[in-house]
């Protein structure tokens, strides 16, 4: 079993997110993390999953322009 786990400093620093939006998210059971004893970990793979699975796809912008022209001409 080689399982690496990172500490929320580690988690910051590598998406770019604050350690105080981190704990807030732990706090809210929001990201998946691991409990060893009292401190948090995360598994990189279990991160990678959840950002995938919260991306959100980009929508054609001319299409939804053309909509809401059409709807201030009704």
């Amino acid at each position: 079993m080689n399982k690496l786990l990172i500490n929320v400093k580690q988690l910051s620093e590598s998406t770019g997110l604050s350690v105080f939006t981190l704990y807030s998210w732990i706090n809210q059971k929001r990201i998946p993390y691991v409990k060893v004893g009292r401190l948090v970990r995360f598994e990189p793979r279990k991160i990678e999953e959840w950002i995938e699975g919260n991306s959100v796809e980009e929508r054609n912008l001319m299409v939804t322009n053309w909509s809401q022209k059409d709807r201030l001409r009704k």
